[in-house]
Formats: C-alpha cells, structure tokens, sequence
C-alpha cells in the first residue's frame, strides 16, 4: 500500500478498513485499553471514567506524534467530534459516513450518500485524509494485544475548559456480526407489536434492528439499533423486513445480507424491488403466524 501509517481511533475493536488500506497501523484507544489491538504501534489515553470531549486535546497531540497520512475514525458522535477536531487543526474536511473507502495511487478516496440518500458522492482526500466509515464496513480479524501501549493522560484542547457531563445509557448490540436480523419499520406500531417482533427474533436467534423513525421519532428502540445511513450496516445471512418501506437511507444499511425478506401491506413497497422474498400483509400479523409455526 502507498500509505505509511493510518491512525484509528478505536473503542468498538473495528480494524477492518485500517488493515486493509494500509501498511502500518496506529490505534488511538480512549478509555478502554484492550481496545488497543491489531495494530503496529498504539497510545491509550485514560479519562478516568470522564467525558470523551476530556482527552481530544491528546488525540490531537498523538496523531502529531504519529504523523500519519490519515486517520480512520468510528462513525459515532464522539469520532465525529474528534474527526471535526482533527481536520480543523490540519486546515482540511471529514468525510463522514463514508460507505466505501479505497486507495488508488497516493491518494485515499470516500463514498459517501446525498441529498437524503437519492445519489453517491466521491470525494478525493489530499493530504491529511480525515474518515468515519459507517459501522460494519470493514471486517476485523483474531484481535492481538498491542505489546508496547504508549500512555497518555486526557487534556482537553487548547481554549477549551470541561465543566460538566451527565452519563447516558447505551445499549451495547450485536448487529454488526448477527447471523441473523429481524428490522422493525413503522408497520410495526406499538409496543405490542414490538413485543411480537421480540419474540420471533428470539424464536430463530436474531438480533432487532430498526428504520430510523422507529428509533428517533416513535422511539420504540434505542438508536444504537438504528440500520442504514448514519446508522449501522449489516451482512446477515438472513435479514427480515417487517413492516418496513424500503426507502434507500434503510436499504444501504442491509444491501450486503445474504438473502432478504420483506413483509408489508402494501404490495407497492420500494422494499419489494429489493428483495430476494415478499410477503403482503400485516407485518405483526404475519410474524406472529410464524412465530406460532416454529
């Protein structure tokens, strides 16, 4: 590979596109120190069960340090903040979101979506590349411990000063690696038929994923398992759409499964086009007909 070094800043484990765009790896990990893995050098900076906004001030001095030709970031809040951080201090841009991400020549490209989904844009990184690929998008290998852990304490930025953080539950998921995945549209509209969509996903071992208004405007599951743009993408072997329209924000995020189902009402979905098997009809209806089968 043309590129030197990639800097990942990494508390999810995901070395994926790293390993494979480069030729040497340096892992950033902030609070969590085994997240230091598979990497040729690494630095673990401690905020001593602080804010993540707390050690920006040493990504930054590490990435320095490092001198890499580019830094890999987790799509998350935290690594868009500190991707924002990182490109403000080397006078460049983010490529957020980004669905693909490849070299040619000395020079490291992105794919990214726009206009709400409806295109692709491409974006060549000169200099100091700055890129939150979307979950998912590389595929990590064995985790290896990195033996020589440099250590560093949490600073803030220079003209920054922490006042306060209160803590927010998150729920840990296992969509990213799930063999199997029920995702839960709008067709599914209350907690009852959630709790139908629960039982089936238990039923044949899969994970629940959702569409982006289930999880930000019905709030019937947390974010963390929102699926497709700015979301989470997944590689199932057998993903299940219930009651969900197919819109192309959702559809990104499980273009990679092996086989698709869909169930809606209506027999005009978009999801339809995109499946390998429909059913029309009641999305809860037709789980819990299942459910009851198996």
């Amino acid at each position: 590979m043309v590129k030197k070094h990639v800097a990942v800043l990494l508390i999810t484990h995901d070395l994926g596109v790293a390993a494979e765009l480069c030729d040497k790896v340096a892992v950033i990990a902030v609070g969590d120190r085994s997240a230091a893995v598979n990497a040729d050098s690494a630095y673990y900076i401690d905020t001593k069960g602080g804010s993540f906004i707390s050690a920006v001030g040493s990504i930054l001095k590490a990435v320095g340090e490092i001198a890499p030709d580019a830094a890999l970031l987790e799509c998350t809040k935290n690594g868009r903040y500190a991707a924002a951080c990182l490109a403000a201090a080397h006078g460049t841009s983010a490529a957020v979101d980004a669905s693909e991400v490849w070299l040619e020549g000395d020079r490291l490209y992105a794919k990214r979506m726009v206009y709400g989904g409806e295109a692709y844009k491409t974006v060549a990184l000169s200099g100091f590349a700055v890129v939150c690929p979307v979950p998912g998008l590389g595929r990590a290998g064995e985790e290896k411990p990195c033996e020589n852990v440099v250590d560093l304490p949490a600073a803030m930025p220079e003209g920054m000063e922490f006042v306060s953080s209160e803590a927010k539950k998150v729920q840990k998921v296992g969509l990213t690696s799930a063999k199997r995945v029920v995702g839960v549209g709008r067709g599914v509209k209350d907690a009852a038929g959630l709790s139908a969509v629960e039982a089936f996903a238990e039923k044949i071992g899969a994970e629940i994923g959702c569409t982006r208004p289930v999880a930000e405007e019905e709030k019937l599951l947390p974010r963390e398992r929102y699926i497709g743009v700015s979301g989470v993408s997944v590689r199932p072997r057998l993903y299940i759409a219930a009651g969900i329209s197919g819109q192309i924000q959702h559809m990104v995020g499980v273009s990679d499964s092996e086989t698709i189902i869909a169930i809606n009402k209506d027999k005009q979905a978009p999801i339809f086009k995109n499946c390998d098997f429909g059913v029309v009809g009641d999305a809860v209806e037709v789980i819990a007909a299942l459910t009851a089968r198996l």
